[in-house]
C-alpha cells in the first residue's frame, strides 16, 4: 500500500501535468545516471589458482554521466558527459 502522502503527491503532479498539456506547454522529461570507469564486479568464478584474484583499482576513475531528455512532440535526446574528477553529490 502507498502512503497517503505519495498518493496526494501523484494526484497533484498529474493534475498539474494535464493543466500544462491543455495550455500547450512544452514538457520535457529528464532522467540521469552515472557510472565510474573503474567500477569492478566484486564477485566472480575462480579456477582454484591465484591467477583469478581481482585487482581493484585504487581510484574510481572518471565518472561518466548519462542524461536522457524526452519531449512528446520532438522525440528524445541522449547526452553523455565524462567528468575528469570524481565528485560526491
Amino acid at each position: 500500500m502507498e502512503s497517503a502522502r505519495i498518493v496526494t503527491w501523484r494526484y497533484n503532479y498529474l493534475q498539474r501535468l494535464n493543466k500544462l498539456r491543455s495550455e500547450g506547454s512544452q514538457i520535457v522529461f529528464l532522467d540521469e545516471t552515472w557510472y565510474d570507469t573503474h567500477d569492478v564486479v566484486r564477485k566472480g568464478w575462480d579456477d582454484g589458482t591465484c591467477n583469478c584474484i581481482l585487482k581493484s583499482p585504487s581510484s574510481r576513475g572518471k565518472r561518466i554521466m548519462v542524461l536522457h531528455a524526452g519531449e512528446e512532440r520532438m522525440g528524445s535526446q541522449l547526452s553523455l558527459f565524462i567528468c575528469k574528477k570524481h565528485t560526491r553529490f
